[in-house]
């Protein structure tokens, strides 16, 4: 979780765009959609964490 939450955050600083928006530039829809799929609950779970 930590390490998506950590590529998410250097993207968005290099680029001014968050992950799924960088990846859908420069990706196919397949790509984008199976890297929501594996970073959602990683940042569901993360909130989780912070909230608890």
């Amino acid at each position: 979780m930590a390490s998506i939450q950590e590529m998410c955050a250097r993207i968005g600083l290099i680029t001014s765009h968050g992950l799924a928006g960088t990846i859908k530039t420069h990706y196919s829809k397949p790509v984008l959609y199976l890297m929501l799929l594996f970073s959602f609950p990683a940042i569901v779970m993360n909130f989780g964490a912070d909230i608890a």
